[in-house]
C-alpha cells in the first residue's frame, strides 16, 4: 500500500525522532539493525537534538540533524507501507473515528492512516512479539467495548443514586 507522507519536512523529522529514535520502540529490529541504528543515534546526539530542552522542535531547527532524520524517515515510511500491506492481507485493519484506519502489521507495527495519508506509525508489544490473529484482535475489541459499557452504566447508576438521595437528610441539598 502506497502511503502519502507528511507534506511538511519538519513534521516528518519530528515523527522520526519521536518514534524511530525512541529506544522503547526498538525500530532497529524492523529495518536497519542495531549497528546502523546506533550510528544514526550517535550522529543525532552529536547535533545536540537529543539533549535539547525540546528535542522535537530542535529537530526542525538543527540543520545538522536533517540528513539523519530524512534517511530514517524513508525507512520508517517503507516499513509502514509494508505493515499496511501485511495487515490488509491478514485482515488486521481496524476502523477508527474520522475516516481513519489502523493497520496492525507484523513485528508489532501499528500504522494509522487517513485515506492514503500516513498519520502515525509506531511499534507496540514486547520485542519479537507476533501480532495476534484476527480472532484475538476481535476478542480484545469486544472486551474493550464491554468494559466501556460497564463503566458508563456504573457512572449513570452513581449519578441516579446521587439525585435520588438528595434532600433526604443531606445538608448540602
Amino acid at each position: 500500500m502506497k502511503l502519502i507522507p507528511y507534506p511538511d519536512a519538519c513534521t516528518r523529522r519530528r515523527k522520526v525522532v519521536k518514534h524511530v529514535f525512541n529506544q522503547a520502540e526498538r525500530w532497529w529490529e524492523v529495518f536497519s539493525g542495531l549497528q546502523v541504528w546506533n550510528r544514526d543515534w550517535n550522529e543525532l546526539r552529536a547535533t545536540g537534538v537529543v539533549h535539547a530542552e525540546d528535542p522535537l522542535q530542535a529537530t526542525c531547527d538543527t540543520v545538522e540533524a536533517h540528513p539523519v532524520c530524512d534517511r530514517n524517515h524513508d525507512l520508517w515510511l517503507a516499513a509502514s507501507e509494508s505493515a499496511c500491506t501485511e495487515a490488509l492481507r491478514a485482515a488486521r485493519v481496524i476502523e477508527q473515528a474520522e475516516g481513519r484506519h489502523a493497520y496492525i502489521g507484523d513485528q508489532g507495527l501499528y500504522v494509522v492512516v487517513a485515506g492514503n495519508h500516513l498519520v502515525t506509525s509506531y511499534r507496540i508489544g514486547p520485542p519479537g512479539s507476533r501480532v495476534p490473529d484476527r480472532a484475538r484482535v476481535s476478542a480484545a475489541q469486544k472486551r474493550a467495548r464491554r468494559r466501556a459499557v460497564r463503566i458508563s452504566q456504573r457512572q449513570a447508576s452513581c449519578m441516579s443514586r446521587g439525585s435520588a438521595t438528595r434532600g433526604q437528610g443531606d445538608p448540602d441539598a
